[in-house]
Formats: C-alpha cells, structure tokens, sequence
C-alpha cells in the first residue's frame, strides 16, 4: 500500500511529536532518579510520567488511524 503525501507528512509529524514526548519523558525519569528528592516530588513527577505515557498512547493511536484512513484493515 502506498501512502499520498499528506498521509505521510502526517506520519511523519506524529513520530515527531512522539520524540518530544519520549524525550520530556526520559527528562522526568532522570530527575525521579535523585536520591534527594522529597515525596511530594516523586509524587509529581509520577504523575507527569503518567500523562506522558497517556499522551505517547494517544500519538501512537493517531499514526496507526493515519496509517488506516483510506485503506482495509488487513
């Protein structure tokens, strides 16, 4: 199956957006790592982490419909 240019910029752009998620993210995950931290900032950088992993599974849901938009599932 091929893909018409604008379905592939969208692609590309949704991958895009899903670095700058995972990044953000790796950010979170180093500074929970700190042995100084208090508990209410473990506790907000979980809860950061936690919409990071809710807004990647939202990207990763508009690639796979981008990817669908047009075309039979398999």
């Amino acid at each position: 199956m091929a893909m018409d240019r604008h379905q592939r910029d969208l692609v590309r752009h949704l991958f895009t957006l899903a670095t700058f998620i995972l990044e953000d993210s790796h950010l979170l995950t180093n500074k929970g790592q700190g042995s100084k931290l208090a508990l209410k900032d473990y506790l907000t950088l979980s809860q950061k982490l936690t919409r990071s992993a809710d807004d990647l599974h939202a990207v990763a849901g508009a690639i796979v419909a981008a990817l669908r938009s047009g075309h039979p599932r398999p």
